[in-house]
């Protein structure tokens, strides 16, 4: 049951839920350049970065992850303290599926991703001619100058 409740939280984390150390350590941002590829501004450009996304969070890959984020989520979430809070909670290692994705509108799609038995709703934008995952405000609440992660990251975050 633990290691369900562990994935069910990893779910969460995907989402954008999580912790960071206290480091100070400023966050990367990202860098868009005009060799990068553009994916299609479609469903199916948006259901390619979910998938990849849920790929690398159930193998547990965070910092890859987190390169997939939107630059205002990047703005806010370090690198390594995304990296700290999914190894300190042991998420990922199941595999996660994309079970739907809509678009919103030109740059916004929302993708239903499930693991374990639950699902959990992404939301990305189109910004430099790739799709990108949008943190929830929660997460960035919680990793944001006075934030609940000032304090590093301990057992009791996960």
């Amino acid at each position: 049951m633990r290691v369900l409740m562990g994935f069910a939280a990893g779910a969460l984390l995907l989402t954008g839920c999580g912790g960071q150390t206290g480091a100070t350590e400023a966050p990367k941002t990202p860098e868009t350049t005009a060799s990068e590829p553009s994916e299609p501004q479609d469903e199916s450009g948006a259901r390619a970065t979910a998938e990849e996304i849920a790929a690398r969070f159930a193998a547990q890959d965070y910092t890859g992850t987190w390169d997939l984020f939107d630059a205002a989520s990047q703005q806010v979430i370090p690198r390594d303290g995304y990296a700290e809070y999914g190894e300190v909670c042991d998420l990922g290692g199941l595999p996660l599926e994309v079970t739907n994705v809509r678009l919103e509108d030109e740059a916004t799609a929302v993708a239903r991703v499930a693991v374990g038995g639950f699902e959990s709703a992404l939301t990305f934008v189109y910004e430099g001619g790739q799709w990108r995952q949008q943190a929830s405000d929660e997460t960035k609440a919680f990793f944001a100058d006075g934030g609940g992660a000032a304090d590093g990251i301990t057992p009791e975050d996960c």
